[in-house]
């Protein structure tokens, strides 16, 4: 069969949702060759999510069998072509060459990585600093800081926040809490930070008490039961009073958490009327009040909201006593 047959056959697949007609497609795009498969791809840009996955799927197992001509000059098509794509083309171009960066070898990863941390796209930046973070691509400090300081992106800066020198983090701080959205977020900062700096955990007291608790707890640095216990008091309804809790306890803060036993309907009311707030809800409203399964979703909304769907915090788990029952 000529090779134009060959794609045309691929191509004249009906793209259906019909599992045995997509297993058939991506059978006749693996037997294409590297030079067919990367036709295919172009012209499947335009095609059905099938199709152009299975070109996807063949690309990069050509590629980590070892790259020809025709991959290499892919890759450089991708580059020069990519501002003249549409913004959904974009997004599938990025993603390919995140996953050719996988397969390839050194010289191609470096001119992928290349391409994307100097893009004036966010989007193709942010592959980078995911490549960066999951150990795909070399930390590289002195290059981050250069990004950072070009673009300003909270992707950047929480790679630098995790791996940068605590003296860069101390002088640069301030510009780096801008993009700290969260609290577990500047509790890692002034982790990094305060072991060599142990003066600035007033400054972080000062801006989240929770991170400040939490900071004390992992360093084990007492606090007062007067202080745990007015932390305690300001934030009854704060999503993260688990966290505070957790805290104390590591500290081994008996006296601040028999004040908490003796507070836990108030906890209780305190976290239900912030969840119910922030979820723009309320039971008085609807002349009822939140069931068990309906307390458990709010608190998820408001748990995502906290920071704690990132999987750096999955130490949190083992906090929540619905899990241990």
């Amino acid at each position: 069969m000529a090779i134009r047959d060959q794609i045309e056959v691929v191509l004249s697949i009906d793209q259906s949702e019909s599992s045995e007609k997509n297993t058939l497609l991506r059978a006749l795009v693996n037997c294409l060759t590297p030079e067919q498969a990367v036709d295919l791809f172009w012209k499947s840009l335009d095609g059905g999510r099938d199709l152009l996955e299975a070109c996807v799927r063949k690309i990069c197992d050509d590629i980590g069998y070892g790259p020809t001509k025709t991959h290499r000059k892919l890759v450089t098509s991708l580059f020069s072509q990519f501002k003249s794509l549409s913004s959904q083309k974009k997004q599938t171009v990025g993603s390919l060459l995140r996953r050719l960066h996988y397969r390839a070898p050194k010289p191609m990863k470096r001119d992928i990585e290349r391409f994307l941390r100097d893009s004036t796209y966010r989007s193709l930046r942010r592959r980078f600093y995911t490549m960066v973070s999951q150990g795909e691509s070399r930390f590289d400090e002195t290059l981050l800081i250069q990004l950072w300081e070009q673009f300003r992106d909270a992707e950047c800066g929480w790679i630098i926040v995790k791996r940068g020198s605590p003296d860069y983090l101390k002088t640069h701080r301030a510009e780096l809490l801008e993009v700290l959205t969260e609290g577990w977020q500047i509790a890692r900062l002034y982790l990094r930070i305060i072991p060599d700096y142990p003066r600035l955990s007033t400054e972080l007291r000062a801006i989240d008490e929770i991170s400040y608790c939490y900071v004390c707890a992992k360093r084990r640095k007492r606090i007062s039961v007067k202080t745990a216990i007015e932390i305690f008091e300001r934030h009854l309804g704060d999503d993260r009073i688990g966290l505070l809790i957790w805290s104390l306890g590591q500290l081994r803060m008996n006296a601040a958490l028999d004040h908490i036993v003796s507070s836990v309907d108030r906890i209780e009311k305190a976290q239900g009327e912030s969840i119910a707030r922030k979820s723009n809800w309320s039971p008085a409203l609807e002349g009822s009040t939140v069931t068990q399964d309906e307390r458990g979703a709010l608190m998820l909304q408001a748990g995502l909201r906290a920071g704690w769907d990132d999987p750096e915090m999955d130490v949190y788990n083992d906090l929540d006593p619905l899990r241990q029952q």
